[in-house]
């Protein structure tokens, strides 16, 4: 794709301006997202701004989005009721990908209906002794509740 890219030093962008940049071009010019996103890249590449740093992914496309459209919340919540509480490397990896699945609205109620807060204060419960698996669950918690004062 091209030869190799260049940057001249110094010359850097904000993630507040690259987002502002990408929301010109659908506002604007009429862009989707996708086609937004590309032509902000390719703009602020072409003008020798450093994009590192910067979240360069459209809304909806991450790995998180992806997996939660495919049901991938409700096997994390699924998994984390089953796995025993002695086991406190599968309790830590299970509550990471579960608080790594719930960045929005949407997620946190698929949550709740699916008895995620149920599962997570049984694992604090039951698995208070362990520091990591304490860290993992309140970090649960704290992205299920953001956003959400239902929760």
């Amino acid at each position: 794709m091209g030869g190799p890219q260049f940057t001249v030093p110094g010359r850097t962008i904000s993630q507040a301006a690259f987002e502002e940049t990408v929301r010109e071009n659908i506002e604007d010019l009429g862009m989707d997202p996708t086609e937004a996103l590309l032509d902000a890249i390719e703009t602020l590449t072409l003008q020798g701004v450093d994009l590192s740093g910067i979240v360069t992914c459209a809304p909806g496309s991450g790995n998180a989005d992806i997996a939660t459209r495919n049901g991938g919340l409700e096997l994390v919540c699924e998994i984390c009721s089953r796995v025993p509480s002695g086991c406190g490397r599968g309790l830590v990896s299970g509550l990471n990908a579960l608080a790594s699945l719930l960045h929005d609205l949407q997620c946190t109620e698929i949550f709740r209906n699916r008895n995620g807060p149920e599962v997570v204060v049984r694992i604090l419960n039951y698995g208070n002794d362990n520091v990591k698996v304490m860290n993992s669950g309140f970090s649960v918690i704290a992205a299920a509740a953001t956003g959400n004062e239902v929760l």
